[in-house]
C-alpha cells in the first residue's frame, strides 16, 4: 500500500514540475510584455513631458512587474540594478539582456532625442522577441507538460 502511495507521489511530483516549468515560460513572456509596456512609457513621458527618471518611475503602474517587486525595488535602487537582477531571473536571451542592461545604464544620461532613439531600438528588438516567444508557448507548454507526465509515468514503471 504504501509503495504504491510512493509511486502516486513521485508521478504527481513529475507532473506538477512539468506544469511549473510550462508556467515559468509563461511568466518569462509576461515580463518582456511589461517592459515593453515600461519602455513605451518611458518614451511617452520623455516625448511629451521630459519628465525625471524618478517622476516616470513613480507613475507607472504594471501588475505584473508590480507583483514580482519590480516596481517597489525599482523607485528604491534604480533601473540598471534591478533590470540586472530580474532579466536573469526571468529567461532572456544573451542579446535581448545585455540590450535591456545598456538601456537602463544610459537612460537619463543623454539629450531626450537620443533617449528616445534608444527606446524605439529596444522596443523593436524587445517586441520581436516577444512575438518569438508567443509564438512558441504553446508547443513548448505541451511538451513540458509531457514530459513531466512521461517522466513521472517512467519513473512509477521502474518502481513497480
Amino acid at each position: 500500500m504504501l509503495k504504491y502511495f510512493g509511486i502516486l507521489l513521485i508521478f504527481s511530483g513529475c507532473s506538477f514540475a512539468g506544469f511549473l516549468l510550462a508556467l515559468k515560460k509563461k511568466k518569462d513572456i509576461c515580463y518582456i510584455e511589461a517592459m515593453i509596456e515600461f519602455i513605451k512609457y518611458i518614451k511617452f513621458k520623455v516625448i511629451y513631458f521630459r519628465s525625471e527618471l524618478c517622476e516616470i518611475y513613480d507613475g507607472f503602474d504594471n501588475k505584473f512587474l508590480g507583483n514580482c517587486g519590480y516596481l517597489q525595488r525599482l523607485r528604491k535602487e534604480g533601473m540598471e540594478k534591478v533590470t540586472k537582477e530580474y532579466s536573469g531571473r526571468f529567461f532572456v536571451r544573451e542579446h535581448e539582456y545585455e540590450a535591456l542592461i545598456s538601456f537602463a545604464m544610459s537612460i537619463g544620461k543623454s539629450a531626450w532625442e537620443n533617449q528616445v532613439e534608444m527606446c524605439d531600438k529596444l522596443i523593436i528588438l524587445l517586441e520581436k522577441y516577444y512575438t518569438e516567444l508567443n509564438e512558441k508557448y504553446p508547443n513548448e507548454k505541451k511538451l513540458l507538460s509531457s514530459l513531466g507526465i512521461i517522466a513521472g509515468l517512467l519513473f512509477a514503471v521502474i518502481l513497480l
